[in-house]
C-alpha cells in the first residue's frame, strides 16, 4: 500500500508477484521522483503493516557507523549529509547487486577494489560525490537489469 504525497492511498496489485528487488527499485524510484512520501512494509505474510514514523524518514546517516570512523575518507563521509546520503544510496545498490549476483564473492571482490582504488584515492569532498554519484548509478543499473526475469536478460 502507498500513500502519495497528496494523500492519496493506493494499494497496489500485480499481473506477477515482484522480487524484493523490484519493489525496492520501483520504491526508491517513487520515492526520488517525490510520489511517494510514505510507504508502508510488508510484513512476511504480505499483509501491509505501517511502518513507525522513525522508519519513515530516509536514512540520516552513511552505511556505517561513524563513531567507528577510522579514516580521513569515512571522516569527511559522516561530516558531509550529501556524501553520507550518497554512501547509503550506494550501499543499498551493492546489497541489491550482491544478493542477486550469480557470483557474490567477485562482487564483493569488485566493491573493496572500488573502494581500496577509487573511494580511497580521493582527497576532497567533490571528488568523493562524483565517485559515489557515478558508483551508485552504475549499481542501480545493474540491480535494475537484475531485477528482470532471467527469460529477458
Amino acid at each position: 500500500m502507498l500513500t502519495f504525497s497528496d494523500g492519496y492511498t493506493q494499494r497496489m496489485r500485480l499481473v506477477r508477484p515482484l522480487a524484493d528487488q523490484d519493489m525496492d527499485v520501483l520504491l526508491q524510484a517513487m520515492v526520488d521522483a517525490g510520489l511517494v512520501r510514505m510507504v508502508e512494509e510488508r510484513t512476511a505474510d504480505d499483509e501491509p503493516g505501517m511502518q513507525e514514523p522513525a522508519q519513515q524518514s530516509q536514512q540520516a546517516g552513511p552505511s556505517f557507523n561513524c563513531a567507528k570512523a577510522s579514516t580521513a575518507i569515512e571522516g569527511m563521509i559522516c561530516g558531509n549529509a550529501e556524501l553520507a546520503s550518497l554512501d547509503a544510496r550506494a550501499a543499498k545498490a551493492y546489497k541489491l547487486v550482491r544478493d542477486g549476483a550469480d557470483d557474490r564473492a567477485a562482487m564483493q571482490r569488485e566493491q573493496v577494489q572500488w573502494i581500496k582504488q577509487t573511494r580511497n584515492a580521493c582527497k576532497s569532498v567533490e571528488c568523493l560525490t562524483l565517485a559515489y554519484s557515478e558508483r551508485a548509478e552504475d549499481l542501480e543499473r545493474v540491480a535494475r537489469y537484475l531485477s528482470k526475469p532471467a527469460a529477458f536478460r
